[in-house]
């Protein structure tokens, strides 16, 4: 399997397997199902991307915001399975973690637990290997569209490919 975040999932899940889902765009709805988290869509405020939650019956649940575009729909599932991963303590204690797109103050535990679910993100959407095979077929395209490109591959966001490229050393800066 190439897909580091795969791979954690995995070790949390050792009777399931996941090599069938080791492939490009990773359906991560799919991933979702899997391990027992259903995955649908709501209407929400538009600063709202989405929302993981556990109700009483144990089973948890991934609310997406309807009216956003699919790409950011499988960054926001990715991100709360990324809670739900490396946070399913707090998850457990609070219930639901909440996910806005505008920034609100955070405390420096929420804030870390964000940018840990963000990263999980884009590891398990743009896996390291894949990612860096693509960007060097992209990094020096005189395609003015090529970062689109390189985007619809993926099924992300140009930011979310920045930001993994950044992760990864590949580039400087925001």
């Amino acid at each position: 399997m190439q897909n580091e975040a795969l791979m954690e999932i995995s070790k949390k899940y050792p009777e399931i397997d996941f090599k069938d889902l080791d492939i490009m765009p990773v359906p991560v709805e799919v991933v979702c199902r899997k391990i027992g988290i259903d995955v649908e869509e709501r209407s929400f405020y538009e600063d709202v991307s989405g929302v993981i939650y556990k109700k009483n019956n144990g089973r948890y649940y991934i609310d997406i915001n309807r009216k956003h575009h699919l790409f950011r729909k499988r960054f926001t599932i990715a991100h709360e399975l990324g809670h739900f991963i490396k946070h399913k303590d707090v998850l457990d204690a609070e219930r639901e973690i909440l996910e806005r797109r505008v920034a609100r103050a955070y405390s420096a535990d929420e804030h870390m637990r964000e940018l840990e679910a963000n990263e999980f993100a884009g590891r398990l959407l743009m896996p390291k290997i894949l990612f860096l095979k693509r960007y060097n077929d992209y990094k020096d395209s005189k395609d003015k569209n090529a970062i689109y490109k390189f985007a619809v591959e993926f099924e992300v966001s140009t930011q979310a490919i920045a930001q993994r490229a950044y992760n990864l050393g590949l580039i400087n800066g925001r």
